[in-house]
């Protein structure tokens, strides 16, 4: 995995995430501490993403704190706001990846809308990057801009455009977003 933050680094000059999703070690808490504490070397990320909706936040942030490693705090719904909210490092990360899992846009915006709102409710001031899933990607990433904050899209998210035609790649999913950062 250094090797590949290394090689983007390289080629693109910018700071490079990535995740510490409980799935990537099949549930396993400590195993993910340890491939965590293994980041050492200028080749490590710059950020890293915590889910808090998943076991021994707390432990990995002050881990990941402990190398130089910023912090993405991933929040899916209102409750992972309140576990932010109450969080000891709640004050040291970077921004929030919003991501309401919601499939139908409608609520995905409304889930969304929800965090942003339990976020102020909770003094939590940092930009927020809003990314979506599937069908519901572009309703929530206008919205997103409607509000000011910024977006995320890649095949991850979704395979089609906010016209409902396959993406040809990351490339024009990209493009797509910018079209509709300009308009905002």
């Amino acid at each position: 995995m250094l090797a590949s933050v290394a090689a983007v680094r390289a080629a693109t000059g910018l700071p490079v995430g990535v995740t510490t999703g409980i799935w990537t070690v099949d549930g396993d808490v400590r195993r993910r501490l340890e491939l965590v504490a293994g980041w050492t070397g200028t080749d490590r990320p710059d950020y890293a993403s915590i889910n808090l909706n998943e076991p021994g936040t707390e432990e990995l942030a002050d881990l990941l704190t402990s190398l130089g490693i910023g912090i993405e705090a991933g929040v899916w719904n209102a409750g992972d706001a309140r576990l932010l909210g109450a969080s000891s490092f709640k004050d040291r990360i970077l921004w929030v990846l919003m991501e309401p899992v919601d499939r139908e846009p409608a609520a995905a915006v409304a889930t969304a809308a929800g965090i942003a709102a339990e976020l102020a409710r909770l003094g939590i001031t940092v930009r927020q990057v809003r990314h979506g899933y599937d069908l519901a990607t572009w309703p929530v990433l206008r919205a997103a801009l409607a509000d000011g904050q910024d977006i995320r899209v890649g095949l991850e998210d979704t395979g089609v455009l906010p016209d409902g035609a396959v993406a040809t790649g990351n490339g024009a999913l990209v493009a797509a977003a910018a079209r509709l950062a300009d308009e905002a």
